[in-house]
């Protein structure tokens, strides 16, 4: 977002790298010179700046920190304040022409496709949800703007009547607004042709929003950083102040760090943890006037009047370690953990399966080449189903896995792209539709029912099938009788959709051009997109409050405890086209075969030994039967049972918890103590047919931790 000083500075503009492994220690490591401009603001997309600087967009790539590249740049004639990139176009804020649409799908030859003039106003920035941009004007306040047609664009709504707007955030249904007279406004947009505002909060010289969560962070100039509690958006309320030592223009919020353009004293770094008592940490002193700053994968990209674009590493603790690879030549495109087994859909090699027992040293252990290319892959029961492209189905058995045999195969008409198990049925993603087919006996599928339309990844949540290819976003289809599909709705955008995970109301569409949309689902009948994220996504796998992304060329990790507000936490260079997660390890698998990283303890629970009804050889359960089953949690010379927080502890697929008194007691005879804890078996939600249950709980200092062991239940009915 810019700043009122951007348009009065007329200075050579240079782009500068640093890296660090503090946020108060930071080191230059590269740069390339941008001249005659001076940088307001900045978006990151794809490995490629886009710079917005006087009277011209700058785009660079840096997918190189320590090598930055200018590709291309073009001459706007005006002053260019603010910068949004959004399916290979990039709108700019500009003044006195206002809304401009660039077309840079060719990153080296951008071109000029559309603008939309705002007579007597002056465009500060704007910002993009769909097919609808929000342009923040510093005189007449907020346009908002029907771009659906790029080459067209067309004023749908706006509100003037409360000042101007110097800087728009817009999460779900409410748009943010500040300015340095009239402060904070928060506007219903549900409507966007009839924007209402819903509530104010003065604040003087307020210029740049970030909102987070049901937190307003505001950055006002001389004031330095304000942060508002808008919960309840008709009453925004101050929490707390930070008073920098320049001028706050821009700011950031990254888990519990708030990134400050602080003008003429460069990037300060406070801790928010309480969002009342900011605390100051660190700051880089850039060599103009920092502005607009952009956080991806753990470089802070900051728009530097003067400065040109500064690069600055600000990654979190955490160091992701690839612990071991296996070659899969040509490629893998899917992969699934079960019981210490990966099975990689590995093209036009076929199925392959890899022990992974000890992940340091995976073996290729069986295998069995498909007749054309595997692309997907589910295991139940023992079978893994194949999605095979112009093959279709394929079903094989992998009871012996160092014998995988096809016991049955179901030639679908399209292109078999991915596949989704049910109870008794799969759902098979057939690229231009989505078909049901029946396997109660796996050696005889049977096609039961088919619904047409474009169809590339496809996931069951209960009764419900999420369909996704094409333009087509999102396809909710009711499955409750499968012979018989009934579409509740679609969602559709002009751009290609590259992968689906729906995690409780959300579903994260990933799109072509390095997007993952965010669409409620929460009502399967009338999907709502409610956000867009700057990450590329072929595939995604979600444990807890962490989304791991196969992003193509590296696996990046985010925190998604806010959905439409996630965090990265860090990313791992290795090739990921599918990506699967199995007790704190990472499975991707590439164009390098299968890579298996370990993000670290900062990414997920701590992993424990437990022994399920000790002494018992086979740890037999029986989910029909009452009473109570006893778990050990073991303790090492590593882990200390007498730091666990036995509130906390939760076993089982439902999260029972523990009754009576755990007490502590040397179970396995190794000389240290162990935790034993009873938990009521109809509780657990342990089923027939479940061969693993899981136990998780925190030590008092708040650690994740978690352990499994294997269980032997009856037979499903």
């Amino acid at each position: 977002m810019p700043r009122l000083g951007a348009w009065l500075a007329f200075v050579t503009s240079f782009l500068l790298i640093l890296s660090s492994g503090r946020v108060n220690a930071l080191v230059e490591v590269g740069g390339v010179d941008l001249p005659g401009t001076s940088a307001s603001d900045v978006e990151i997309v794809d490995e490629l700046g886009y710079v917005a600087g006087l009277s011209e967009l700058w785009i660079i790539d840096v997918s190189s920190p320590a090598a930055p590249t200018e590709i291309s740049r073009l001459d706007v004639f005006g002053f260019a304040f603010a910068v949004a990139v959004e399916g290979g176009r990039a709108y700019l804020a500009q003044s006195p022409r206002g809304l401009l649409v660039i077309d840079v799908s060719d990153p080296a030859s951008p071109t000029e496709i559309g603008a939309l003039e705002v007579p007597d106003g002056i465009p500060f920035d704007v910002e993009i949800v769909g097919d609808v941009a929000y342009l923040a004007d510093a005189v007449l306040g907020l346009h908002i703007i029907d771009v659906s047609d790029p080459a067209l664009p067309a004023k749908i709504g706006s509100l003037s009547d409360s000042g101007g707007a110097l800087d728009v955030e817009v999460v779900g249904n409410l748009a943010y607004i500040v300015d340095d007279t009239s402060g904070l406004r928060v506007i219903d947009v549900s409507d966007p042709s009839a924007p209402v505002l819903l509530g104010a909060l003065g604040l003087d010289r307020a210029n740049a929003i970030q909102v987070v969560g049901g937190l307003a962070y505001v950055a006002r100039s001389s004031l330095g950083v304000a942060v508002i509690d808008v919960s309840n958006p008709g009453v925004p309320a101050l929490l707390g102040t930070f008073d920098t030592p320049g001028e706050a223009q821009g700011i950031r919020v990254v888990g519990d760090l708030a990134y400050v353009g602080d003008h003429s004293s460069g990037l300060q770094v406070l801790d928010v943890s309480n969002p009342a008592v900011p605390v100051g940490l660190g700051v880089l002193d850039t060599p103009g006037d920092a502005e607009d700053i952009e956080i991806i994968g753990g470089l802070a990209y900051v728009a530097d009047q003067g400065g040109g674009l500064r690069v600055i590493d600000v990654a979190v603790p955490g160091f992701p370690t690839e612990v071991a690879s296996l070659d899969l030549a040509p490629n893998g495109y899917d992969v699934q953990v079960v019981q210490g087994f990966a099975y990689v859909a590995a093209g036009s090699s076929g199925l392959r399966v890899i022990d992974v027992a000890s992940p340091g040293a995976p073996v290729e252990i069986g295998s069995l080449d498909t007749p054309d290319d595997a692309v997907g892959v589910a295991v139940a029961d023992e079978i893994a189903y194949v999605a095979d492209r112009r093959s279709g189905l394929r079903v094989i058995d992998v009871s012996i896995p160092t014998s995988p045999v096809e016991i049955a195969a179901l030639d679908t008409p399209g292109s078999a792209e991915a596949v989704a198990v049910g109870d008794g049925f799969v759902y098979v993603a057939d690229g231009s539709s989505v078909r049901v087919v029946g396997v109660a006996n796996p050696a005889a599928p049977e096609e039961l029912d088919v619904l047409e339309g474009a169809a590339t990844e496809v996931q069951l949540v209960g009764a419900i099938a999420y369909v996704s290819g094409g333009d087509t976003q999102i396809r909710i289809i009711d499955g409750s009788d499968p012979s018989a599909l009934v579409e509740l709705s679609h969602l559709d955008r002009p751009v290609s959709t590259t992968s689906l995970r729906v995690v409780g109301a959300i579903a994260y569409v990933g799109t072509l051009g390095g997007r993952l949309r965010l669409i409620d689902v929460s009502t399967p009948s009338l999907p709502v997109e409610i956000g867009l994220l700057p990450y590329s996504a072929h595939d995604m796998k979600v444990v807890g409050e962490l989304a791991y992304l196969a992003a193509g060329s590296s696996v990046r990790v985010l925190d998604i405890s806010r959905p439409t507000s996630p965090v990265e936490l860090g990313a791992s260079p290795v090739d990921a086209l599918g990506v699967d997660v199995v007790r704190g390890l990472v499975y991707a698998a590439g164009g390098g075969g299968l890579h298996i990283v370990d993000f670290g303890p900062e990414y997920g629970p701590r992993f424990v030994s437990i022994d399920i009804k000790p002494r018992s050889q086979s740890n037999r359960v029986n989910p029909s039967s009452g009473g109570s089953i006893r778990v050990a949690v073991l303790g090492s010379e590593s882990f200390d049972v007498a730091g666990i927080d036995v509130s906390t502890l939760s076993f089982g697929p439902a999260g029972a918890a523990s009754i009576g008194r755990s007490v502590r007691k040397d179970v396995n005879h190794d000389g240290v103590d162990d935790l034993l804890a009873r938990f009521r078996k109809r509780e657990t939600g342990i089923a027939r047919g479940d061969t693993e249950a899981c136990l998780s709980g925190q030590l008092l200092d708040g650690t994740r931790f978690e352990g499994c062991d294997a269980v032997r239940t009856p037979p499903p009915h």
